[in-house]
């Protein structure tokens, strides 16, 4: 695994000690932020039902509130397997080293005994799925050019990965449940639990997995 990924698995003692550099230079040498459990719980006051905003295969995802007034949405992996610890772990590498408008920021994580926690930038208006076939479809608020500017965003945020990203990053997993609108209604691709790195090769998971329509 990449070295970057050794984040992902440090003890509570080498965290601690991690999060403490970061927050002297995070800029620099973290991008993200290690959070404490009870930092997380009090966010999501324990990850109370209330604060549910999205769930999957992956787990579930949850509205927060950070101490500093930040909203966050925090996603909350399901009972740890090798597959979940892979997912994990390739998320926070990818989204650790990128930046682009377009591309759902990273925050932070936690990881600590079974617990896998990931922090993003929290999306007002949900995903693109949500409008067009879900339960804000009836009303939906997109027009045709929101449409057209939400997908130009997505493909810009798709060919920075392809051709900008060191190394160069496939997503594999496009569709419209990964694709989060801001407040202004401004593309943000999501879920790189199945991203590949390229030109590094690594390989961490099958890709029978992918919707095959929409890998990329």
């Amino acid at each position: 695994m990449h070295k970057k990924c050794f984040c992902c698995f440090l003890s509570e003692e080498e965290q601690s000690k991690a999060r403490n550099k970061g927050e002297k230079n995070k800029n620099k040498d973290y991008p993200w932020e290690i959070y404490t459990s009870k930092e997380l719980l009090g966010a999501t006051n324990n990850f109370h039902q209330d604060h549910k905003i999205g769930e999957g295969g992956f787990g579930s995802v949850y509205w927060g509130r950070t101490s500093k007034g930040v909203e966050i949405a925090v996603k909350r992996l399901k009972t740890m397997t090798a597959k979940t610890e892979m997912e994990f772990a390739v998320e926070v590498e990818v989204l650790g080293r990128v930046r682009h408008k377009n591309l759902l920021g990273l925050r932070g994580f936690y990881a600590g005994g079974d617990e896998r926690l990931i922090v993003y930038d929290f999306m007002p208006n949900q995903s693109l799925l949500t409008h067009l076939h879900g339960h804000l479809s009836s009303n939906c608020l997109l027009d045709w050019p929101k449409r057209i500017n939400i997908a130009i965003g997505a493909a810009e945020g798709l060919a920075y990965l392809h051709h900008e990203a060191n190394p160069h990053i496939i997503h594999r997993d496009i569709k419209a449940s990964n694709v989060l609108l801001d407040l202004e209604f401004q593309a943000k691709v999501a879920d790189f639990g199945f991203a590949k790195l390229r030109p590094e090769g690594v390989y961490l998971l099958s890709s029978h997995e992918k919707e095959l329509a929409y890998i990329t």
